[in-house]
């Protein structure tokens, strides 16, 4: 069995989706579990309808729902032509619901993390279904599974952990049964055990399938993007960068911290503990070699750059000017768990971390420690991070830098 993602960028239009049918025909032998992303920038357009309905703004709401739904409807008007219209009936109802709970955003004034991950599911409902109605038409023994009913998490909306022994449970007693056929899900969005709507972060299809990967066996998973493989830098920002054929998991999940997006930094683990080989391919060159990530790592790897943006400084001193003594240190901790830490720096009387810019969080968890340690946040930052460096040197305005005998750190202005 073979699981295989495709990202909204590659079902970006109706060309994008024949495009995606293509690829899925090739392996259809494989009776693959392809997982779908929201169409294009779908996402980002269903957290600008949360955001209007919040704030009360019901004529920009209601033009941005209809936005969503033009576009989806186009879409579906291009790629069916007359047979368009059990697929618009499939996506009228979706947006019925959709409507439904925007309009209780309007009347509450709020946004929930449940209500908003609700929301946010509604990209992947829509995609999955016009994928799945397109692979209907050119191949046969296609299903579509709900992922509200196989990927099991806690209740963290926005960023649910998945429970692993549900979530493998469902996955093979829903799945397994349906082994010779090629079946659609959704990525990124999952359900608690009572079936309360969770996502599991941005970029989260790649977890799913490593999650489905893992549970089915399978032997490969083939995560499609709109480049050619991992690249040792982003090429926007490095003209220089160069393909990388082959990476090992731990380079992956090396590369993938302190950075990359190439893959979720989740995606790695399940794979790993399985040894299921990971391929990064290009759906605009199919037969391009791509990157294969797996046990055997790469030879006489280039320099690698990364970024991570977004990113705050915090220092915490002791106020009565005092060590930074390890009592200290586990108080601070234990208050920074909330955070995700990038990056730390120990003197013998303050702590420096690197962590993701999240001001409200950020606030939250400070307020506490100011009764014992004078602290400063600074935001707007990047993380730079260069593995493998054959020579050192420190960006230009870089604020801390780090070393060790594989990566310089550098974080800096964005």
């Amino acid at each position: 069995m073979l699981v295989m993602k495709f990202g909204g960028a590659s079902v970006k239009n109706a060309d994008g989706v024949r495009n995606v049918g293509r690829i899925v025909s090739q392996y259809a032998e494989d009776a693959p579990v392809v997982v779908v992303s929201a169409m294009d920038k779908t996402t980002n357009a269903l957290e600008e309808l949360a955001a209007l309905a919040v704030a009360g703004k019901h004529q920009d709401a209601a033009e941005q729902l209809n936005r969503i739904r033009d576009f989806h409807c186009r879409t579906v008007e291009e790629l069916f032509g007359d047979r368009k219209l059990l697929v618009l009936s499939e996506l009228d109802d979706l947006f019925t619901e959709l409507e439904q709970i925007v309009r209780g955003l309007l009347l509450l004034g709020d946004s929930p993390p449940r209500i908003f991950d609700r929301i946010m599911a509604f990209g992947e409902l829509l995609s999955s279904v016009v994928l799945y109605r397109h692979l209907r038409e050119i191949l046969p023994s296609v299903t579509k599974v709900d992922a509200r009913k196989i990927i099991v998490t806690d209740a963290t909306y926005k960023g649910a952990e998945v429970i692993r022994h549900l979530t493998e449970e469902a996955i093979r007693k829903t799945l397994l049964p349906l082994k010779e056929q090629i079946v659609v899900t959704q990525g990124y969005i999952a359900a608690t055990p009572d079936g309360r709507v969770t996502t599991l972060g941005r970029e989260g299809s790649d977890y799913t399938a490593s999650l489905l990967a893992h549970a089915l066996n399978a032997k490969k998973v083939v995560v499609w993007k709109d480049v050619p493989g991992v690249m040792s830098a982003d090429p926007r920002k490095y003209p220089d960068a160069v393909h990388l054929p082959r990476l090992s998991y731990d380079q992956a999940v090396e590369m993938t911290f302190y950075g990359a997006t190439v893959i979720h930094p989740k995606t790695i683990k399940p794979i790993q503990n399985k040894g299921i080989p990971l391929e990064v391919r290009s759906f605009v060159n199919p037969e391009a070699e791509g990157t294969l990530i797996g046990y055997t790592p790469a030879e006489n790897p280039p320099p690698m750059i990364l970024h991570k943006s977004k990113q705050a400084l915090i220092t915490l001193r002791p106020g009565d000017f005092s060590f930074m003594d390890e009592g200290r240190l586990q108080r601070i901790f234990s208050a920074l768990r909330k955070l995700n830490i990038n990056l730390v720096q120990r003197s013998a009387v303050s702590l420096t971390v690197c962590v993701d810019d999240a001001a409200e969080t950020i606030r939250d968890v400070v307020s506490p420690l100011t009764d014992e340690f004078l602290t400063e946040t600074t935001s707007g930052l990047s993380l730079q991070t260069r593995l493998y460096p054959r020579d050192f040197s420190v960006p230009a305005g870089a604020l801390i830098i780090q070393l060790n005998e594989r990566a310089i750190h550098a974080v800096l202005p964005d």
